[in-house]
């Protein structure tokens, strides 16, 4: 159990870690990670705006992490949940997958997320 908390935390600080020096470097030269699905088309994906949302949600502003991207600003804390009870059930019983995410969630963040990327361009927001 102690083998598997230790790669949990180690796994959790590194992400942590790279989002930090991500934060701070892309706050000095203002250079973002660019979204490739709107480079090739040059439409916005469910997606776009993710690293502006965890820019604001860093500084707590919750309405301009809502207006970069409500779609993840809904569905990100519900797939929060089910990876901390991964990481749990991983450390505990050496089994992320006992609590898997039921697929009526599955399909309805997937088709959500397709109606989200079409109005978003056809509305522009």
């Amino acid at each position: 159990m102690k083998k598997r908390l230790t790669r949990v935390l180690i796994l959790n600080l590194s992400l942590l870690i790279i989002f930090i020096i991500y934060y701070i470097v892309s706050q000095r030269i203002g250079i973002y990670i660019p979204c490739i699905f709107r480079l090739i088309t040059g439409y916005k994906c469910p997606g776009c705006g993710i690293t502006h949302y965890l820019f604001h949600l860093v500084n707590l502003d919750l309405k301009g992490a809502f207006l970069d991207n409500p779609f993840v600003f809904i569905s990100l804390p519900i797939l929060l949940v089910y990876y901390v009870i991964a990481n749990y059930n991983y450390v505990k019983y050496d089994n992320p997958n006992k609590v898997v995410i039921p697929n009526y969630l599955s399909y309805s963040l997937v088709i959500i997320a397709l109606l989200f990327a079409i109005a978003r361009n056809i509305w522009n927001f």
